[in-house]
């Protein structure tokens, strides 16, 4: 005979469990903040610094043509994913 599970006693002992790990992070990840844009690994920010100022883009991110353009070339050099 199969057991029956309370599907709603098992979603509230995991709710708990998570929220009892997340509160207890030694090393919880801050978001960073330049300008308006937020983001979560530090470490990224030299590598995007050298994709921009080897690029033919240096002084030209004013309009949204340009910033999705650079935003494709950091693709292009895997330096972020996602899409646009």
């Amino acid at each position: 005979m199969a057991e029956k599970y309370d599907r709603g006693k098992i979603i509230q002992t995991y709710a708990e469990l998570v929220t009892k790990v997340s509160r207890n992070i030694e090393n919880p990840v801050d978001i960073w903040l330049i300008g308006n844009t937020g983001i979560r690994n530090p470490w990224r920010i030299p590598s995007g610094f050298k994709v921009y100022a080897e690029s033919n883009m240096v002084g030209k991110l004013r309009s949204q043509e340009e910033q999705v353009a650079f935003k494709m070339l950091l693709m292009e050099k895997g330096e972020i994913g996602g899409d646009l």
